[in-house]
């Protein structure tokens, strides 16, 4: 076996729910820092303010709607605080949070609702029309056994989350939110739809320990990337919001790139630029660093069956080359196998295969899945090409599909195409 360790270790325990650790507060965050913030609804959401607001939302959940443990919730909405709190208060309460894209079809939502089969929704105001008529595409008769709770603005007859959970609630029972010697590794705390990228979405089952780990993960890796001074912030970048950080996906880091509006303002506090979803392109990413010349630009890789990544660049990397996705994260191996399924060494090209405290529970109601997705118990077979180059840089190449073989090389099919951008 050819694996590459990660170089640096953190210490994980597996007897924490993602609650319990938001509790102990182990970086000493001040409760009144503001932890995040939406031009949606224009509200904020301070450290102390969520914890306190979630738990009071868990009480409500449990004892108004009857929310019980292991009892599964699906979040359909915008990106804003109040999405966030649901999470949380659905933690809290001992549920499982289930997401579904809010743009996604009513056949596609239907589709989440089959394999999801969510006691409860939390839904954004606009999205509940487009979940009515999912509903009905169902197989299941979810109209009566389902309750729907709405997101941003009240709907007829639906109560409004958090407004109508936490007026008059105390907070929760600990035993709602404590493993109490369970092993979060067996303890489900989410369910989120796989990309599809090959085939149908399928239901990806993470458990405490894998969010409590990618946490950690992500903090002894490159501590810096997580200071407190840290403001971050999501397209579009907002000059009176002092952003530091400005999380990207290649569509957006597009539209920045060759956008003229961008050039009409500054952002004198941001930076650093965080890309994922997919490996930039190196005509994009060389855009994108000359636009923003004093901006780092780091990009992460990883999966949803992974928990988050496995990889990522930190703050002050110097040298890095433009198109690598970071170094490995803590506790984490990794492994190049050829289409033998045998390794082959760095920095040969290989199909990218991991292993991690942050590898799915497994597919929801589909052990044959599960069983395919893995190489052998432990490695996680992510379906993409690419190699480690001589300074510990993974660099993604493309997905399996999308490469062609020849006279022995791997070459990917987007790469000519560049030449026409």
């Amino acid at each position: 076996m050819a694996a590459v360790i990660s170089p640096v270790t953190v210490h994980l325990r597996s007897d924490r729910s993602i609650t319990q650790f938001m509790l102990e507060n182990v970086s000493n965050t001040n409760p009144l820092k503001i932890i995040c913030e939406d031009t949606l609804t224009g509200k904020t959401a301070t450290y102390g303010g969520l914890r306190e607001d979630a738990f009071r939302a868990a009480h409500s959940l449990r004892h108004q709607y009857g929310l019980r443990a292991n009892d599964i919730v699906s979040i359909i909405g915008r990106s804003s605080v109040d999405y966030v709190l649901a999470a949380h208060a659905i933690w809290a309460a001992g549920g499982i949070v289930s997401t579904i894209n809010h743009s996604s079809t009513a056949a596609e939502i239907a589709h989440a609702i089959q394999l999801v089969k969510p006691k409860l929704f939390i839904v954004d105001a606009f999205v509940k029309r487009k979940l009515d008529e999912a509903m009905k595409l169902t197989v299941m008769n979810l109209t009566t056994s389902c309750q729907v709770i709405t997101l941003i603005s009240r709907v007829t007859d639906c109560p409004l989350f958090p407004d109508d959970m936490i007026t008059n609630a105390t907070r929760i029972e600990p035993e709602a939110y404590i493993l109490d010697g369970k092993d979060a590794r067996n303890a489900c705390a989410a369910i989120v739809l796989s990309s599809g990228t090959t085939a149908s979405p399928k239901a990806v089952m993470l458990s405490h320990h894998n969010l409590v780990a990618i946490c950690e993960q992500l903090r002894g890796h490159n501590a810096d990337n997580w200071r407190e001074s840290m403001r971050e912030i999501f397209f579009p970048l907002m000059q009176d919001k002092r952003a530091t950080l400005a999380r990207l996906v290649p569509t957006v880091a597009l539209a920045l790139a060759e956008s003229k509006v961008v050039e009409k303002y500054t952002y004198p506090d941001l930076e650093y630029f965080s890309c994922s979803a997919a490996p930039l392109k190196p005509h994009l990413a060389a855009k994108l660093r000359k636009k923003f010349p004093g901006v780092s630009l780091c990009q992460t890789y990883g999966c949803t069956e992974l928990s988050s990544c496995v990889s990522q660049s930190g703050v002050r990397d110097e040298g890095s080359p433009l198109v690598a996705t970071g170094t490995l994260l803590a506790n984490i191996k990794i492994r190049f196998i050829n289409e033998q399924l045998q390794d082959v060494p760095p920095p040969q090209i290989g199909e990218i295969c991991v292993s991690s405290p942050t590898i799915m529970m497994g597919y929801k109601d589909n052990d044959a899945a599960t069983r395919e997705s893995m190489l052998e118990p432990g490695w996680y077979r992510t379906g993409d090409i690419g190699y480690l180059d001589s300074n510990g840089y993974l660099i993604v190449v493309d997905r399996i599909k999308d490469v062609i073989k020849y006279k022995g090389q791997v070459f990917s099919l987007y790469l000519p195409l560049n030449a026409f951008s």
